[in-house]
């Protein structure tokens, strides 16, 4: 199957209300998919895992030299 191309699928970035030092643009899609992207890399989907039977993503941000965890979900 084809990750990236879902007939229909629409992408939108998102937006967080801090602010992140590394390089990393996030997309959701109206499928609810998660992908990223770096200056260095391609667009790749995030899989997540599975916890309890919910789909989560885990995203590192790098703030002000420190890190900042911030779990998502995915369904």
């Amino acid at each position: 199957m084809d990750y990236q191309n879902i007939s229909g699928e629409i992408w939108k970035p998102l937006s967080f209300d801090f602010e992140y030092s590394n390089d990393l643009h996030l997309e959701i899609s109206n499928f609810g998919r998660l992908r990223s992207k770096t200056s260095k890399t391609e667009w790749n989907i995030l899989k997540g895992t599975l916890i309890n039977g919910y789909r989560i993503v885990r995203i590192k941000f790098l703030l002000s030299g420190m890190r900042l965890h911030k779990p998502g979900w995915m369904p």
